[in-house]
Parts: C-alpha cells; structure tokens; sequence
C-alpha cells in the first residue's frame, strides 16, 4: 500500500496537520454537486486552524476546462434564502452586503479577482457607473458574459495584465479562494494589484455553518476566523472585518493592503482546541451521514415514491449514498434556473409540481436551515410527507 504523505499548510506552511477525514471510495463530489473519481481527505492544521482538502489532479485543467458554474444562461443565479415566499438570489445579496460593508469612491478602481460569470460586478455596475470594474480569470470560458457589459481592455485570463500593478482602490472575491490551491501566494498577487491603502474584500464559505463544505473535493480550503488572520498578515494585509454574520454560511472579509507585513498574531491554543474539537465534530456527522441515508431507505416500504428535495450538493451527496437514483422519481428545487432540468437523469421540479405520487422527501438541505425552509413551502404543507432529513 503506498504511503500517504503529510501535506504542508496551505495558510501558515506547517506539516503539523492532523487527518480528521478519509473517504476512499474512488468517487468525491464537487461544488456543482458533480461526481469527480477520486478519495477525499480533510486535514486541520493544529497551528493556525485552517482545515484543507488534498487537491484533485489535474486541477489546472480542471478550472480551465470543465468547471463552469451558472453558466446556462446570463440569468442564471442560486437562491440565497427565501423570504416571505420569494427568492432572494446570492447576486443581489453579494451587491448588498458589498455596498453596505465597503465604502467604495466615485470612479474607484475595482479588480474581481477568480471572478466566474461575474454577475455581482454587472449588477454592481447597474448601481454604480462610475466605478472601472476589471474582472479575471483562470478560464476563458465566462468571455461572453463579460462582453456584455465591459469591453475587452477591461479584462484578463491566466495572468493579470502587467500595467495593472498597485493601481486598484479594491480587489474583490466571491467564492474564489476556497478552490485555489495557494491562497498566500493569490493573497501576494491581489496584494501587487492593490495601490498603497487599497482594499480587499473577499467571500467565501464558512465550514463552520456550512458543513457541506467540509467534504466538497474542489474546495481544498476551508477557512476560519484564525486562518483568515495568519493568511492576510502573511500576505501583507491588516484585517479589519472577518465577519460570519452578514452572508449566511460564509465568511465576509475585508483587509487593507499594507507596504510592510504586520508581525503575525501569537497563536491562541484554547481557541485552536476548540476549533479542532468543532472539526471533529463534522468529520462524525459525515462518516454517519450516508449510513443514515441507506439506513432510512432501508426500512421505507417497497413501493414507496420518493423525491429529493434540494438540486444542489446536499441532494447530489443524498443520491450518491442510495448509489443512484432508481428509487428517486425527481428532484424538487425552488429555484426557476434548475426547474425544467436534469440532475442525475431525473427531472428538477417546483414544489408546485411534485407528482402527486410522491410520499416520501429526502430532504437536500443545509441541516442548520432544513426543517425551517421546508416548513415555510407552502405548497409542501397539505401533503402527507414522509420527510428523511440529514
């Protein structure tokens, strides 16, 4: 058997990292709720907390090529909550949150750095046609969506422009650096983009209240509040907002660009501990996880009529513990930009629409929301359910 090798952090550069996760199954899901081959592997640094996947090969290419996310359509978007019965998309809440926590002056500079489809940017440009948004990418494939609303000039792929060296107010990133596999030497890069004084201001996933994100194969970073700290003093940044409240189940941060790296907090042990203690804690409720889902296939009667709820992660990981969909007669999912689609070879439906049929819900959800979000689905209320939640 070949010897498994202790990584290095991706954070701090420590090998003191601990494996609190292992799934040898040949077959890992990713962010898109897709099927990679390959083994999952979580480790914690016991140094700055940071907890990291081993990377996927061929993740070049893999960027480059074949991952592509919301884009079917310009429209596109995932929902972030709904309230009061109607969707609120993950584009405007970024734009809101972003124009609520960060100051941005007229004519700013602004750099999206790993920046996808780039819909915050176009919506963000609605608001504000003063700014010069830039945008960037390790893959060409969002260029269509880019051309229509910035000229060509505006933005970059692989490598960013030389003549845009310290010359950005603010370079932002939403959900970017939680898939790149050296996020201080992409803290250094964003660092030379930004002029003396500048801002960064980045998004991404917080394990912590987002627990599908411990086992998402193509995010190799998951970070915290004590991580997050030790990357932006490496890189040369002063953080002056790690917040885990305005974006549910991520982090918001906000940094200034310094021409000297400040000295590096000392490392509180108590709160390492109890990070290490909370990570451990998701590793059991993913080792049990799927034996929970075949369990309660198990005892369902023969010809019960089942349905997933959720065409996301969540409902992806519920369909790979059944091994496959032949008991799933759909998918249902709130979103319009998913209805009318395939997940698995099984249609995605509105709740509106499930076959009359059905009696029995897997539910696909994040479980700290679950039971709320589907008690607040009105057309889910007269059915006699029977729900299964993870």
């Amino acid at each position: 058997m070949k010897e498994m090798s202790v990584p290095t952090c991706h954070v701090c550069g420590h090998t003191n990292l601990e494996l609190l996760y292992e799934m040898q199954s040949g077959l890992a899901l990713t962010s898109l709720g897709t099927a990679y081959p390959g083994d999952t592997r979580v480790w914690a640094c016991v140094h700055c907390s940071h907890l990291q996947t081993d990377e996927i090969e061929h993740v070049a290419q893999y960027y480059a090529d074949d991952y592509n996310i919301l884009s079917s359509s310009a429209e596109e978007d995932q929902i972030y909550e709904i309230r009061e019965g109607t969707p609120v998309y993950r584009t405007e809440h970024q734009l809101t949150v972003l124009q609520a926590l960060l100051e941005l002056q007229p004519n700013a500079r602004v750099l999206d750095y790993g920046c996808a489809k780039s819909s915050t940017m176009k919506a963000l440009l609605l608001a504000r046609p003063d700014l010069q948004v830039h945008l960037f990418d390790v893959s060409e494939n969002y260029k269509k969506f880019w051309s229509s609303f910035l000229p060509e000039d505006r933005w970059a792929t692989f490598t960013p422009k030389a003549e845009w060296a310290q010359s950005f107010d603010v370079v932002t990133s939403f959900f970017a650096l939680e898939h790149i596999v050296d996020p201080l030497g992409s803290l250094r890069k964003i660092h030379s983009l930004l002029r003396p004084g500048g801002h960064f201001y980045c998004v991404v996933p917080n394990v912590a209240t987002n627990v599908a994100d411990f086992i998402v194969v193509d995010h190799v970073n998951h970070f915290t509040e004590g991580s997050w700290t030790h990357l932006l003093q490496r890189a040369g940044f002063v953080p002056e907002r790690i917040d885990a409240t305005s974006h549910r189940g991520a982090f918001v941060v906000t940094a200034r660009r310094l021409e000297v790296s400040p000295p590096l907090s000392l490392t509180d042990g108590a709160a390492i501990a109890k990070t290490m203690a909370e990570f451990k804690q998701m590793a059991d409720f993913w080792r049990g996880a799927a034996a929970r889902v075949t369990n309660f296939a198990d005892v369902l009667h023969s010809q019960a009529c089942c349905a997933i709820y959720g065409a996301g992660f969540y409902g992806a990981f519920i369909a790979a513990s059944l091994g496959g969909v032949e008991r799933i007669r759909c998918f249902v999912d709130q979103n319009p930009h998913l209805q009318g689609t395939t997940i698995f070879g099984r249609p995605v439906v509105a709740p509106s629409a499930l076959d009359p049929s059905v009696d029995t819900l897997l539910v696909g959800l994040n479980p700290a929301h679950a039971r709320r979000t589907i008690g607040e689905i009105q057309a889910l209320r007269s059915r006699p359910l029977t729900y299964f939640y993870l």
